[in-house]
């Protein structure tokens, strides 16, 4: 049963003068109304059992054993002058009051992964009840809102509040609302030079509640060109022939782009290299406007030229320690050893003043290298194709494939969430593949999700895959596996993210975050080691679980349009750190400039001459044209009345079982190729019905028209000469012989004969492709 308490939040801000040198910020906080889960008491002085409570825009899933309240985080700027160590909460007029009745409020369940569960540090647990708070006669948290640290947005200083509506006291089962709260955030000013200039903080400062007020102290957007660094090696950045094209690329896109190798960043392997590259970016970042970085290299933590940080989040507990990851890379103004010890990024070690602060300074992906350059190349060049030609209708699919995490997290939620909340309201088609039993309506698409079901599907082309399940370095359970990337559409790459434990492990090469970049998707996000989930989880839109993580991962995504590397930072800082490890083992694989492009829908078109005449690059559907010819990577459409033909690259369809004069609708990308207009990328279905379709009889000299070019015509003329796999005739029309290519292993004629040939023109020859088709 739910129970709905009404009180709204809402963040108002103003500096305020204070005596002296103190100065504040006002919090005036009210907050939606909240939603108490659970069942109804029984009997008079029976506690309610309370599962959770819910507010809008809050988690309620912070810390396991403990009780499952809702908390925020809220982002504040301070002036250039306050002095960050003064920073603190001045509660004034702050307001609370005690719900009537007494209530069990369940504590947040354990994180689990595949074989393992855990309630994290310095907890006594039992019954999946921390005692240290549940045996306490005292209310939890002890304050309502506290000052969890001040960190960096480049050159912008930002205090991290945390807030908390309710507090729990255990012993009595009383629960504690704020009523009404105004709280200062106070801090003394200190005479500092002023920050140098850095206008890209505001446009990577959404997640700052008082954005204005720090744009009018450290300026706002400007035009300034956003710096672009490519991350890499004198080895591999001689041995491209790509990566000059890509950079051409992303400087034509509005960056300044710099290639930096070892000779500038310092070089060394694993720790050392790790190390060097971020001092180096720590360096330059501000005065080089950096925005972006993408690492190119070696990714293994150990010995990779341009590796992943091995990271300690766990070093505390037993097992699943360390998190190879790049979110060393992006958050460059605190020091992740801040207790000195060697372990990088262990909680709660070096976290606190001076510490890690979780606020990127630049967005970061890599390319894995594995030693071929051939992929590398291939995956660059992908990324220029995917960001300067719109994708196709393709793309508008979005395949959810969920598969039970145990008996108690059944995983199928995420995938309602995900499509209720981003892909239909953009006007996506979803593709969801549950297991059987998952009581949703509409049924899902595929029960239950299969590897070849999933194959099938993505084959065909989609423009997202999201999928949650089991994993291991190659293989996602019941969902996909590196081998299975060779069979994928490279022309149709996805946005992939990747719910499963290991399926990012940069040692692996086959790993499969970096498989299904290299054919198949444009861009992965994958988990480096073991990932976490919360025991029983059903709702997935307010935690930092795998699930949570992925559902804010398509909300940045898709609901505010943002770039791979941005919408994974805010992913990151959407919800308070339940889950640590899954901030840093999930790494994105692609450049993370790249977002998500909606495909506009293809013009239709009733006749192939209008193609003709069709925006280059454009997208159109021919509604009804006539199958000419096929063959199994190409095949050519005309209209009726033989006024025009085109050439077709096809990617599905079940094309060389249609018969010639067969009515098809073809959609496909507009592009012009070796003197005429041909539809790539191209999708082909029967339109309904069949046309007499009789070959144009033209002259061996008409075959250099333009008009003709697409069209199925009929030639004759002497056989002049003869290869394996064409010749060339003449009809006395031009001076040299028309060359005929013979298709389909059609044998050429002997030199001296007279032959007659159906085929389709082209500007280079006549294509013949049946044997039928040539009689001498």
């Amino acid at each position: 049963m739910k129970y709905r308490i009404v009180c709204a939040m809402v963040a108002l801000w103003a500096v305020c003068a204070a005596p002296g040198a103190c100065d504040s910020l006002q919090m005036d906080l009210r907050f939606a109304p909240a939603m108490i889960e659970g069942a109804s008491a029984r009997g008079a002085g029976v506690r309610q059992r309370v599962e959770r409570i819910d507010i809008e825009g809050f988690c309620s899933s912070v810390s396991s054993g403990d009780p499952a309240l809702p908390c925020k985080l809220i982002y504040v700027a301070l002036p250039p002058d306050a002095d960050e160590s003064t920073v603190s909460l001045s509660s004034s007029g702050c307001d609370t009051a005690l719900l009537p009745g007494t209530y069990d409020v369940a504590p947040v369940p354990a994180i689990t992964s595949t074989d393992f569960q855990d309630f994290g540090p310095a907890k006594s647990v039992s019954q999946g009840r921390n005692s240290l708070v549940y045996a306490r006669n005292a209310f939890y948290p002890a304050k309502h809102l506290r000052v969890v640290e001040v960190g960096h947005l480049r050159s912008w200083k930002v205090a991290v509040v945390e807030f908390w509506p309710y507090a729990y006291n255990p012993t009595t089962g009383k629960l504690r609302v704020v009523a009404s709260e105004r709280a200062n955030l106070t801090f003394r000013r200190k005479s500092v030079p002023p920050p140098p200039p850095d206008r890209l903080a505001a446009t990577m400062s959404g997640f700052v509640q008082n954005q204005s007020e720090a744009e009018a102290w450290y300026g706002a957007a400007s035009s300034v060109k956003p710096g672009y660094a490519i991350i890499t090696t004198n080895a591999i950045a001689s041995a491209s022939t790509a990566l000059a094209e890509f950079v051409n690329f992303q400087s034509a896109r509005g960056f300044a782009v710099k290639v930096v190798t070892e000779s500038g960043w310092g070089g060394g392997n694993g720790s050392t290299a790790a190390g060097n590259i971020r001092a180096w970016l720590q360096l330059n970042y501000q005065s080089q406007a950096i925005q972006y970085v993408l690492l190119i290299g070696g990714s293994d933590p150990t010995s990779g030229t341009v590796p992943m940080k091995m990271l300690w989040p766990r070093n505390w507990a037993s097992s699943y320690k360390e998190a190879p990851s790049d979110y060393y890379y992006a958050d460059l103004t605190g020091n992740w050893d801040r207790d000195g010890d060697g372990y990088a990024g262990e909680e709660p070690d070096d976290f606190g003043a001076g510490g890690i602060d979780r606020i990127p300074e630049v967005y970061v992906g890599r390319i894995p290298y594995y030693g071929s350059i051939a992929e590398l190349d291939s995956i660059l060049r992908k990324t220029v194709v995917y960001e300067s030609l719109a994708p196709g209708p393709w793309a508008k699919s979005f395949l959810l494939p969920m598969v039970a995490l145990d008996t108690d997290t059944p995983s199928y939620q995420l995938g309602e969430q995900i499509a209720a909340a981003f892909a239909r309201p953009k006007g996506l088609t979803v593709d969801r593949m549950y297991d059987a039993g998952c009581a949703v309506s509409p049924p899902p698409e595929h029960s239950p999700s299969t590897y070849d079901a999933v194959q099938n599907d993505w084959t065909k082309g989609a423009g997202l895959v999201f999928w949650m399940t089991h994993g291991s370095q190659d293989t996602a359970t019941s969902v996909f596996a590196s081998a299975r990337c060779l069979y994928l559409d490279d022309s149709r790459p996805a946005i992939v993210y990747m719910a499963s434990c290991l399926n990012g492990k940069p040692e692996d090469a086959a790993n499969l975050g970096y498989r299904a970049l290299a054919h198949g998707s444009v861009a992965t996000l994958s988990a480096s080691r073991v990932s976490w989930y919360y025991l029983a989880q059903t709702d997935f839109s307010r935690t930092d679980s795998i699930g949570g993580m992925g559902y804010q991962y398509a909300r940045f995504l898709l609901q505010s349009g943002e770039p791979c590397g941005k919408a994974l930072a805010d992913a990151r800082l959407a919800n308070p750190m339940g889950i640590w490890p899954n901030h840093l083992v999930f790494n994105l694989y692609g450049d993370p400039s790249l977002a998500y492009i909606l495909p506009k829908p293809a013009t239709a078109l009733t006749r192939v001459a209008d193609a003709q005449n069709a925006l280059e690059g454009s997208w159109v559907t021919l509604t009804s044209a006539l199958l000419s010819r096929t063959d199994p990577v190409e095949c050519f459409v005309q209209d009726a009345d033989r006024c025009a033909g085109i050439r077709v690259y096809y990617e599905s369809g079940a094309v060389q079982s249609l018969a010639p004069g067969t009515v098809v609708s073809v959609t496909g990308r507009l592009v012009s190729e070796g003197g005429m207009r041909v539809l790539e990328n191209a999708d082909i279905s029967p339109a309904g019905g069949t046309a007499t379709l009789a070959p144009l009889g033209v002259s061996n000299a008409d075959c250099s028209d333009p008009k003709t070019f697409g069209l199925l015509v009929k030639v004759w003329g002497k056989v002049l000469s003869s290869s394996a796999s064409s010749f060339a005739i003449s009809d006395g029309s031009r001076g040299a012989g028309l060359i005929i290519a013979c298709r389909n292993m059609v044998t050429p004629p002997p030199v001296g004969s007279f032959a007659r040939v159906v085929g389709v023109c082209t500007p280079d020859d006549v294509s013949v492709y049946r044997a039928a088709d040539l009689t001498y």
